[in-house]
């Protein structure tokens, strides 16, 4: 690992909280795996707790990379609520939530799987339709 920085520039690690839901959404966006690991798995080990700022954050955020983030938490969220904010994800206007979506789907089971392929079979994205297809791989 090679770090590029003027010469004398002090080597600083940021500090990470991640025991607070505020300080975890922050690890979750973090470009260094580790880092976005550890706010993951904080955010997911608090549950139904950490569901309305995830929620929150999801709809007020512009980045896609950010918002299947947390859409990926928020499906795996217990007693079928997991399920809410992916049939809405469905019916999102960027294809690439829209397969973020598909693929937990699938992780729900294939009910959900194949509900969600049915809503988005005839997607106006090629890229989506793909999704559909593998999703419906092997099922039976």
């Amino acid at each position: 690992i090679y770090r590029v920085a003027p010469p004398k520039t002090p080597y600083t690690v940021p500090a990470v909280d991640v025991a607070t839901v505020e300080g975890a959404l922050t690890a979750l966006q973090s470009p260094n795996m580790d880092i976005r690991y550890a706010g993951w798995q904080a955010l997911h080990n608090m549950g139904r707790s950490a569901e309305k700022p995830l929620a929150k954050f999801y709809k007020a955020e512009a980045d896609p990379r950010q918002k299947a983030r947390a859409l990926w938490l928020l499906s795996k969220l217990p007693d079928s609520r997991g399920q809410r904010y992916v049939k809405a994800a469905l019916k999102d206007a960027d294809p690439n939530l829209r397969i973020t979506a598909l693929r937990a789907a699938r992780q729900l089971g294939a009910d959900a799987t194949v509900s969600a392929v049915k809503q988005l079979v005839n997607d106006g994205d090629a890229q989506v339709r793909r999704e559909c297809a593998i999703a419906l791989r092997r099922s039976t």
